[in-house]
């Protein structure tokens, strides 16, 4: 119902909400007690050791490497990600504990933002695999239709932005996965 009169989207509302709550918290321990702590927020992050394929990243990887065809991308693949690498957001978190106490959140993500069917397109071409079909499946869910971060505070005070662009992520997730699965067949 509140979907309906608000156009707001409860759950994901929630998810941001929960996220907001943890870092009052952690600013007001930091105030009333001098707990120190900082806060990193992440945007889609991919990458090796993801097997997962709820997210985007890993469920196209999947997809092409199994040579799926139809070759189906959820949603219309138009919505929009910021996609980070997970060694950018390693470096970035620790350079995070490093250098803030006092809970000031940063934003570690990439600030440029890739339309998933560019991104599907990429992961075709790298995986060498041509389906005879691509579709858009959107009965399924494609949340937000842009994220993307203001990394300012995060280049500001760390001195870090992301150094691993998507195309070179991609390849480095797609040799790790292939290498996963030749020593899973050997085994």
């Amino acid at each position: 119902m509140l979907r309906a009169a608000t156009g707001w989207n409860l759950s994901y509302n929630t998810y941001g909400w929960l996220k907001l709550i943890a870092e009052l918290e952690l600013k007001s321990d930091y105030e009333q007690y001098g707990f120190k702590s900082s806060i990193a927020r992440y945007l889609t992050v991919y990458g090796t050791w993801e097997l997962d394929e709820s997210h985007a990243v890993a469920a196209l990887l999947g997809k092409s490497i199994r040579k799926d065809d139809p070759f189906v991308v959820w949603g219309s693949g138009n919505q929009e990600r910021g996609f980070t690498y997970v060694t950018d957001i390693v470096e970035g978190s620790i350079l995070a504990a490093e250098k803030i106490t006092d809970a000031t959140p940063v934003n570690l993500g990439w600030d440029k933002r890739y339309k998933i069917s560019d991104v599907a397109k990429m992961i075709l071409q790298i995986t060498d695999h041509v389906p005879k079909t691509v579709t858009f499946d959107r009965s399924k869910p494609e949340g937000p239709f842009s994220r993307a971060l203001d990394i300012g505070r995060a280049r500001e005070i760390l001195g870090w932005e992301p150094k691993v662009d998507l195309n070179e992520g991609l390849n480095n997730t797609y040799q790790w996965i292939r290498k996963d699965m030749e020593q899973a067949i050997v085994a």
